[in-house]
């Protein structure tokens, strides 16, 4: 099965925030999924846009492979809006 089917049968979750800028660069807006197993809640595929996943202002410390769990204590954690979507229970 391809990574994308695999991902669109998975539960996802979705990530929006800003990340502040300096006195030179302005604020960068940035939208992230996350697919993940419905299971046992393993992130298996983490997508992003409008700013790089290594980016250091971000501080993400989770990775493919571990819990959604750590993905949602850290979006609450920098304060992002995020939504869960549940398509298999």
């Amino acid at each position: 099965m391809s990574k994308r089917l695999f991902s669109k049968m998975s539960n996802q979750m979705y990530i929006d925030g800003y990340i502040r800028g300096n006195f030179l660069r302005l604020s960068s807006k940035f939208d992230m999924v996350i697919s993940f197993t419905p299971l046992k809640q393993i992130i298996i595929d983490i997508s992003i846009e409008g700013v790089d996943l290594s980016d250091s202002k971000l501080g993400i410390n989770f990775k493919i492979g571990d819990s959604i769990l750590i993905a949602q204590k850290w979006a609450e954690l920098k304060g992002f809006k995020y939504n869960i979507i549940k398509r298999f229970n």
